[in-house]
């Protein structure tokens, strides 16, 4: 599948049914609005009984400074607190996070 968060969304792009949707590194560079928008679109294209996985850098990630100042990297860090915020009304939703604090992640199952 090749395509744009926003073709996604919008239905350009289809997301074919899934059993297992993961996303690393992609929930860092959207905002709120548009995470919330797309974790809809891809709870949409589970099965019955799948699951979404979706992780996102922490505001307490340890290579946080080392990306910004060396790598450019400008993220949009989230607590697992925050990841589940924008899961609301999804399904049943699990937030942990590594066990170093670096990446929260968001598991939801689609009943």
């Amino acid at each position: 599948m090749l395509g744009t968060v926003v073709g996604i969304v919008k239905g350009t792009v289809a997301v074919p049914k899934s059993d297992f949707i993961y996303t690393m590194g992609l929930y860092d560079y959207l905002s709120d609005r548009r995470a919330v928008e797309l974790l809809r679109t891809l709870h949409a294209s589970l099965r019955d009984g799948g699951t979404l996985l979706v992780a996102n850098f922490t505001p307490s990630s340890h290579g946080r400074g080392y990306m910004e100042c060396f790598m450019d990297w400008e993220l949009t860090y989230r607590t697992e607190a925050e990841m589940a915020q924008l899961c609301g009304g999804l399904g049943e939703i699990r937030s942990y996070a590594d066990p170093y604090g670096n990446v929260a992640y968001v598991e939801i199952a689609k009943d």
